[in-house]
């Protein structure tokens, strides 16, 4: 069908790491190249752009720990997305680094979209665990105040300001102060 439709290439960013590799192979065997950017798909053998997620997050852990913030939270992605993989990894090993005990409870549930990450958010603030402290990293898209409810937003509003990676400005964390 693509050659039908003269396709010369396609550029992807991948939803899971392991669906339709097959298929990409495929793709590639037609003679289709195809070029991974942002999600990469490690078992098909095909050009790849993205940022070192395992990198910006082990850099923004270390920058934090020498800046005197100890109890870090990291909210991931789902696991079937593999800069997931890679951001949880640069958080532990940043850890591990200072010495610092990783603590499986600081990892909250995986979230996604803006209505998922308000949830995983306010069951965290459930917990009343002391936020002063505390460094989140995920998205901008599932923690905007307005997402979540009033209460949680005004917590917000007072507690947290942004910490963004260099190569990807556009791609905020969060670090509560």
């Amino acid at each position: 069908m693509m050659e039908q439709l003269r396709v010369d290439g396609i550029l992807m960013s991948a939803c899971d790491k392991e669906h339709n590799v097959d298929l990409y192979n495929k793709v590639i065997e037609r003679g289709i190249p195809i070029v991974f950017f942002d999600r990469t798909v490690e078992k098909v053998k095909a050009s790849q752009v993205h940022m070192d997620d395992y990198i910006m997050s082990f850099f923004m852990v270390e920058a934090l720990l020498r800046k005197g913030y100890k109890h870090i939270i990291h909210i991931p992605g789902p696991a079937y997305i593999r800069n997931s993989y890679e951001r949880l990894r640069g958080y532990r090993d940043a850890l591990e680094k200072f010495h610092i005990e990783y603590q499986a409870q600081d990892v909250l549930s995986p979230a996604l979209s803006a209505e998922e990450g308000s949830w995983v958010m306010e069951r965290f603030l459930e917990k009343n665990v002391p936020l002063m402290r505390s460094l989140a990293l995920r998205r901008l898209l599932c923690w905007e105040p307005r997402v979540l409810s009033r209460s949680v937003a005004c917590v917000f509003r007072r507690m947290w300001r942004f910490a963004a990676c260099r190569a990807q400005p556009w791609l905020p964390w969060f670090i509560l102060s």
